[in-house]
C-alpha cells in the first residue's frame, strides 16, 4: 500500500507499508526503501498447530490479507492472526498511519450463524484462514472475508465479518454471514471459503457487499460458488 506526502518520522514522506506472515508492518521511504517505522503485534500462529499442519504456508501464519486505508481519517486497518495463551486468535486493528499505534483497542474476532437444523455454528479462529483483502465500504465499514487452511476436515464454513468503527471502538455488525449454514451434506462438502484469489471482498456505492465463494462440491450437493449482498443492519438474497 502506497501513501504519498505523509508526516511521519520527523519528516515528509512518500510510504509503501508492507506487512508479514510473521505478525510484523513496515513503513518504508518508497524512494531509499529506509525503514521508517515498525510494529509486530507478537508471536504468529506456527505451521505445526493448523489443521492437519497445512503446508501451503510459510512456517508461520500471521498477517495473510492486504490491509485497507481510510485517507480521511489517516487510519489502516489490519487483521493479525497471533497465537496467545495457547491459542491462535484474530485480532482487527486500526492503527495510525503516522505511528502505526492503536487509534482504538483492537477487535477480537468472533462470530456466530444458525444452520437449517436452528442450531448455531460458531467461529473458529483455529480453523478459519483470512486471506481475502479487506475492505472498507463508502459506509465506513470494515469487512472481511474467511476461507480454510488446506481444505482438511471442512472444519471451515467460511464468513464474511463486519466491523464499524467510531466512537472509540470498533463494533462487530450484527448481520455476520456464515457461507454454509446447511446442516447435513451426504459427502462432506460444508467449507464454501471466500478466497477472492487473495483480493478483498467489494462493494457498490449503496455499500453493498459483492464475494464469491469457493471449495464447493463438484458434485452439485453443496453450496457452489455464490454471490452474496450485505448491508450494515440487513441481509440480501443469495443468487
Amino acid at each position: 500500500m502506497f501513501v504519498p506526502g505523509l508526516t511521519i518520522a520527523g519528516g515528509v514522506h512518500n510510504v509503501v507499508y508492507v506487512v508479514t506472515e510473521n505478525d510484523t508492518l513496515y513503513a518504508l521511504d518508497a524512494t531509499t526503501g529506509a525503514i521508517l517505522l515498525t510494529r509486530n503485534f507478537g508471536p504468529p500462529v506456527p505451521q505445526s498447530l493448523l489443521p492437519g499442519q497445512c503446508n501451503n504456508n510459510s512456517g508461520n501464519v500471521g498477517i495473510n490479507s492486504t490491509p485497507v486505508i481510510d485517507p480521511a481519517s489517516s487510519t489502516m486497518y489490519v487483521m493479525v492472526y497471533s497465537y496467545e495463551n495457547g491459542a491462535p486468535i484474530f485480532r482487527l486493528h486500526g492503527l495510525d498511519l503516522s505511528t502505526l499505534s492503536d487509534k482504538v483497542p483492537p477487535a477480537v474476532v468472533s462470530g456466530s450463524g444458525k444452520l437449517s437444523n436452528g442450531k448455531t455454528f460458531n467461529f473458529n479462529p483455529s480453523v478459519s484462514r483470512q486471506r481475502a483483502g479487506l475492505l472498507r465500504a463508502a459506509n465506513g465499514n470494515i469487512y472481511a472475508g474467511f476461507a480454510s487452511f488446506c481444505d482438511n476436515s471442512n472444519l471451515s464454513r467460511g464468513w464474511l465479518l463486519g466491523w464499524q468503527p467510531g466512537s472509540g471502538k470498533l463494533t462487530s455488525l450484527p448481520a455476520n454471514h456464515l457461507d454454509d449454514q446447511e446442516a447435513n451434506s451426504t459427502d462432506g462438502f460444508f467449507l464454501s471459503s471466500i478466497w477472492m484469489s487473495g483480493y478483498g471482498v467489494a462493494a457498490d456505492s449503496s455499500s453493498n457487499v459483492y464475494f464469491t465463494t469457493g471449495n464447493s462440491d463438484y458434485s452439485g450437493t453443496s453450496y457452489n460458488t455464490h454471490i452474496i449482498c450485505l448491508r450494515a443492519s440487513s441481509r440480501c438474497h443469495p443468487t
